[in-house]
């Protein structure tokens, strides 16, 4: 396990010090129109809490702390499918308009105490993630999640040495690889172009492979 907990910390520093470049680079507030800034705040936001969500399930994970870095992982996930649905949905690409009315839901949700906060777009995420392409993902990566989060497992089977490697395996590879999905999405959204970005992309399909 040691093997991929450090190709995870080497990994995770390059990703994030991407993430960060994205951040800074993301449009000023200044001079914007109010649909662009819900746009703007919804892209940072999304980028900096799976950024820092993914550093602490790695670090979790780093401690054999499984269960709870799998709790997070399904709210990363989650954040991926919206981040997607919202700027780079299939039937919307460049469609700034639609974007910003997503984006403008996430606000008036938030701060709505009777709104059905899972609901974004008034869509349940299964649907959300249909349409973004991401049903896959959905059906089997977050559905099962859903089981440790709401506590509906078998407590035997993490405690079994075998499906305990096999999770942290598969737990590290899937918190780097959708932080870095996340970022590209909002990276290619705002046409962000950084010098030498993705120069681990190699060791990062070299790394998903292993699940």
């Amino acid at each position: 396990m040691n093997n991929i907990s450090q190709e995870a910390d080497a990994l995770f520093a390059k990703i994030s010090s991407d993430c960060l470049q994205v951040r800074n680079k993301l449009p000023d507030f200044n001079s914007q129109d109010e649909d662009n800034k819900n746009r703007i705040a919804i892209a940072k936001g999304n980028l900096i809490v799976s950024f820092q969500l993914a550093g602490q399930m790695k670090k979790n994970l780093n401690k054999g702390y499984l269960l709870i870095s799998l709790i997070g992982l399904r709210s990363l996930i989650e954040n991926y499918i919206n981040t997607k649905y919202a700027f780079d949905h299939p039937s919307h690409k460049e469609d700034f308009d639609w974007t910003c009315a997503v984006c403008k839901d996430y606000f008036v949700r938030g701060n709505n105490p009777e709104a059905w906060k899972s609901g974004l777009d008034n869509l349940p995420i299964k649907k959300r993630a249909k349409e973004a392409g991401l049903e896959e993902i959905y059906t089997e990566n977050f559905v099962s999640l859903c089981d440790y989060t709401h506590m509906l497992i078998n407590p035997g089977l993490l405690n079994d040495p075998v499906y305990f490697k096999k999770f942290t395996q598969a737990a590290y590879i899937c918190t780097l690889t959708t932080l870095h999905d996340i970022k590209e999405i909002i990276r290619e959204h705002f046409n962000i172009s950084i010098p030498n970005i993705n120069t681990y992309e190699k060791e990062l399909i070299s790394f998903r492979d292993q699940i």
